[in-house]
């Protein structure tokens, strides 16, 4: 016959099995506001690395030198396609969830950058070249 002892442990185990053993991950929470700060974290470190003399000056430089505001276009272009891969240091020791949403937001943010710079380099390399052909122009009549 079982004692009470036996009868308290078997559903006590029971119990264990019917609810589950614990289990270490995040809540939906814990991952909403992980991949939240991941992202502020990927767009604080693409904004500082972010190579910005490359795509402004590089732009500007070569759309003015040219004088054509088509000449930018290729460089524009390059810039919403390359994807520097980010800083390896910041992801070490950081959850799956952490690495994904921090990649992702670093890709976007850092084409963000090299587009918007690429765009005003063409843009202010055209009003240079534009300026200085007007000089020219009016010069020779």
């Amino acid at each position: 016959m079982l004692n009470f002892r036996t009868l308290l442990s078997c559903l006590l185990v029971l119990s264990v099995f019917v609810s589950g053993f614990p289990v270490h991950s995040q809540s939906p929470e814990g991952v909403e506001s992980t991949q939240t700060q991941a992202a502020v974290d990927a767009e604080i470190d693409a904004a500082a690395n972010a190579n910005q003399l490359m795509w402004l000056g590089g732009t500007f430089a070569g759309t003015a030198l040219v004088g054509c505001l088509f000449c930018g276009l290729p460089a524009i272009i390059a810039a919403s396609i390359y994807e520097p891969a980010p800083p390896a240091h910041r992801l070490m020791g950081k959850s799956p969830e952490y690495v994904m949403a921090y990649q992702t937001a670093y890709k976007d943010a850092i084409k963000s950058h090299q587009t918007r710079n690429a765009t005003l380099g063409c843009l202010g390399g055209s009003v240079v070249a534009g300026i200085v052909w007007g000089i020219y122009y009016s010069g020779q009549e």
